[in-house]
């Protein structure tokens, strides 16, 4: 059985700020509202609650609370062996994911983005952290890249931030605020109004697992009530199989 509570304790000592994930998932668990740990740090009581049950995976939030924590995130080998061969001497800690790797480097004031194959996980965001397990597969360290402090990560440098992804960057931003814009409210299409919600984040190039991520903090503010995440997996699942018909 794996360690998870340890492991969480170790992050946090470290000075990463953890969160707890839903079992198998890269989504926090029903009801959690993670967004209020980017503010303060998990007490050492809540964070013996969360993974007492070790059947949970950790999350790191990402940015400013996990000392200005930036992971570069590939879902394509050649692309992740690229960036390595590239900047191997800047990068530090590396984690083997289920479908590619991620590069954990230092960014003060970055922000998330997404782009095809490749995204940025920084302040607004987390990742999924060793030892999780997401599809039975486990999140696990490369050899020679083990986990370190946020403060002996490298500063990712500006000449890495490409001008596309400046330009996804600003086009997620403009993605964001077009749907706080857009209320669920029960008696009032509510329904309507959270599936067309996941069809413009489909749209605009999240995949499922990104438009269901996004769809998770706006229903924290928008939804009256709220909808639950098994209500939320259903809408995003929908808007993609409807895409492809």
């Amino acid at each position: 059985m794996r360690e998870i509570l340890p492991e969480a304790r170790r992050y946090r000592e470290m000075g990463f700020r953890v969160m707890p994930l839903a079992e198998n998932s890269k989504v926090p668990p029903k009801g959690f509202q993670w967004k209020r740990f980017q503010e303060r740090d998990a007490t050492p009581e809540e964070i013996k609650t969360w993974f007492a049950n070790s059947c949970l995976n950790i999350g790191i939030i990402c940015g400013a609370p996990s000392g200005d924590l930036f992971v570069k995130d590939f879902d394509e080998r050649s692309k992740a062996e690229e960036h390595f061969k590239r900047y191997r001497n800047l990068i530090r800690t590396i984690v083997k994911t289920p479908r590619g790797f991620h590069f954990y480097y230092r960014k003060p004031g970055a922000k998330n983005s997404q782009g095809y194959k490749e995204d940025v996980r920084a302040n607004g965001g987390f990742v999924v952290a060793v030892p999780s397990l997401v599809s039975n597969k486990e999140y696990k360290f490369v050899d020679g890249h083990g986990l370190v402090r946020p403060d002996e990560l490298c500063e990712f440098p500006e000449d890495l931030v490409s001008k596309t992804e400046q330009r996804i960057a600003g086009k997620i931003g403009d993605v964001r605020a077009y749907i706080r814009a857009i209320h669920s409210i029960q008696g009032q299409r509510g329904s309507d109004a959270c599936f067309r919600v996941a069809c413009v984040l489909r749209d605009a190039g999240f995949s499922e697992a990104e438009t269901l991520e996004e769809l998770i903090g706006w229903n924290e503010t928008n939804s009256s009530p709220a909808w639950s995440l098994k209500e939320l997996t259903h809408k995003a699942k929908s808007a993609f199989e409807r895409k492809t018909k």
